[in-house]
Parts: C-alpha cells; sequence; structure tokens
C-alpha cells in the first residue's frame, strides 16, 4: 500500500499490507512538485518490483500510470469519481479530462464507477487500448450490513431522523442540508438532523469546524463526528440523506440501502445510479435546498409500513446490483486475464 500516512494506516497493516509512505499534495500544481512526485513513485515501484498496480485517485492514476508504464509493470486504474473540477467548470477541467486520457491508453484496464463519467472521460475519435469496465462502486459488504427491519417507530410519537453521512464539503451538499433542515423544523414536531463525517480542511469545498459547531449551537443539526462504523447510526436513522453534487458511486447510499433504509439523494451522475425513484427512496434537484425539503417532507408522510416496504425494496436493489462479491470478481477476472 502506497499512501500517505493516516488513521487507517494501522488497519491495514493489521490485514497485513506492507504499507510504503508517501506525500501528496491534493491541491498542489507546482510542475517542480510535481515532478518530484512521479520520481517518487518511480524510486518506490522500481525497488519494489510489482507485476500488477492498481491505481485510485487522480493523482496515482495519472501519475502512477505513467511510471507503471515505464517498468513494465500492469497498471490497472479505477476512476471513483469526478469531484470539484468537473463540478466548477474551468481550465483545469480541460487539463485534468485531457490527464486523464493516460490511463486509457496505458492501462490494461481502467474500472470507472457511472456511465456519464465514461461519456466524459472515454476518447471519442480513438478506441482506448485499456480493457473497459464499468463497476458498481466498491460494492457493499452484504452480510456486515445486514437487512433490518427495524424502525424507530411512528414519527408522530417518536423523533424522525435524517441522517447525512459524509465528508462535511460543500460538494456533498452540507449547506443545502442545513437549509433544507430549517424548512422542516419550521414545520414539523419530532425530526432531528444528524451529520456523520469528517472535517476536510484539505479540500477547497470544505467546512470548517466553527461552522459545523454554530449549526450545532442553533438546533439545526447533532453532530457526531467521524466514525469508525456507520451501521448504529444508520440502524437509530429513518432516511439517510446525501445531496451530493456529483458522485463515483456513494458507499453511504449503498450501505443504508442494504441495511433497508430509504434514501434521499440528488438527481446526478452517481447517486442516480443507486436509487429508483419513489421505490426505495426520492431523488431530488442538486443544489437546491426548496426541492430537497420538499422530498424531506415526502418521506415525512409516509406510513411506518411504506418506509419499512421502501427499505425492504431498497435492500433487494442492492443485493441484485451492488454485492461486492460481483466487483471484486470482476477485477479477479481482470488478473486472471493478465497472466494467461
Amino acid at each position: 500500500m502506497v499512501a500517505p500516512s493516516d488513521d487507517t494506516t494501522a488497519l491495514l497493516e493489521n490485514m497485513g499490507c506492507r504499507y510504503l509512505s508517501i506525500e501528496i499534495d491534493r491541491k498542489g500544481k507546482n510542475p517542480i512538485t510535481e515532478l518530484g512526485l512521479i520520481i517518487e513513485y518511480f524510486r518506490i515501484l522500481k525497488s519494489q518490483k510489482p507485476k500488477y498496480l492498481f491505481l485510485f485517485t487522480v493523482k496515482p492514476v495519472i501519475y502512477g500510470t505513467v511510471v507503471a508504464g515505464l517498468l513494465g509493470i500492469v497498471g490497472i486504474a479505477t476512476i471513483t469519481g469526478l469531484g470539484t473540477v468537473f463540478i466548477r467548470r474551468s481550465l483545469l477541467t480541460v487539463v485534468l479530462k485531457n490527464l486523464y486520457q493516460i490511463p486509457f491508453r496505458f492501462c490494461a484496464a481502467v474500472f470507472l464507477q457511472n456511465k456519464e463519467d465514461g461519456k466524459l472521460l472515454l476518447p471519442k475519435k480513438k478506441k482506448p487500448n485499456a480493457k473497459i469496465f464499468y463497476v458498481a462502486g466498491s460494492g457493499v459488504d452484504l452480510e456486515y450490513f445486514r437487512f433490518s427491519a427495524e424502525d424507530v417507530g411512528n414519527h408522530e410519537e417518536e423523533t424522525f431522523t435524517f441522517l447525512f453521512i459524509g465528508r462535511i464539503l460543500e460538494d456533498k451538499g452540507i449547506r443545502e442540508f442545513i437549509e433544507a433542515s430549517r424548512v422542516i423544523l419550521g414545520s414539523h414536531k419530532g425530526v432531528e438532523f444528524q451529520v456523520v463525517g469528517p472535517v476536510d480542511p484539505g479540500n477547497q469545498t470544505g467546512i470548517s469546524l466553527k461552522e459545523i459547531q454554530d449549526w450545532q449551537s442553533e438546533g439545526v443539526i447533532r453532530y457526531l463526528g467521524k466514525v469508525d462504523d456507520v451501521r448504529p447510526f444508520v440502524l437509530s436513522s429513518s432516511c439517510v440523506v446525501l445531496p451530493s453534487y456529483r458522485e463515483g458511486l456513494p458507499r453511504s447510499l449503498l450501505e443504508a440501502g442494504a441495511i433497508g433504509r430509504p434514501v434521499i439523494a440528488t438527481q446526478v451522475p452517481g447517486c442516480k445510479d443507486v436509487v429508483i425513484e419513489g421505490k426505495t427512496g426520492f431523488l431530488c434537484a442538486p443544489q437546491d435546498s426548496v426541492d430537497l425539503a420538499k422530498k424531506m417532507a415526502m418521506v415525512l408522510a409516509l406510513s411506518r409500513q411504506e418506509r419499512l416496504d421502501m427499505g425492504a425494496r431498497a435492500r433487494v436493489h442492492i443485493e441484485k446490483n451492488f454485492d461486492e462479491k460481483v466487483i471484486i470478481a470482476q477485477y479477479l477476472s481482470v488478473l486472471s486475464a493478465s497472466t494467461s
């Protein structure tokens, strides 16, 4: 495992992985610094001599592909989502779109998590050299995230909980979640809004901890911080909400559906691939707190049995389409083809 050190490093080592540290400035655009990162990748990979290189996130996918090509390593890239650069279009969007052509040309395989990303990135004039695969995100462990018909009860008698799970970023729709929460709190009683996830000050759309604490002091949300296991929070929730501006394929929605909770998400790439409108949850317009509040009100208007039925349909949908065993098998098939 080659990545910057964080609080998951020890967990990976305990799993039996050998970890090698590398520093990556996610926002860095200095050509000299970026060249230094490529050289560091070259140094590490030349010394380790791996046969296969699995690449995730922007800089590793692009720079790692270059190094793998130079060293004769089989590169397998996964594009998990296009992020802020493709939400807020600029010259950098054009540059990055062109750089993403590198893995399509030099990797053995490229995995994409939704069709819209493929339409945007796949070469238009020339067939890519890499084999292209579409996978249902990273999937979900259906045994770990077991279905539960447990419910928080009738919202007229007990607290009805809307749960946001994700990094606390503008691009995840946290501001729309806050504004919609204010609307619902002004018109409904017995409703609580919880937020689970880490702050990310290194991200250009990150929200400060102080602002989150201000929202909590206002009584709009209850901030539960970063957690190692979201299952207890999903189980105690009535509905999971992710008003993101764009996703690869959001794991939080998969986990919520696997446990049997209805969800509200935005009509954007990634999110809309998980939700069956009106059957397993509701889709709202992106960056639209008014529409989000409307969809929250629709969930609140459901009877307890209607919510349970929606959650049960969500579980079936996840079982059929997002089992992680299927995704793992797709990666293993690429390895098998590469050795034959």
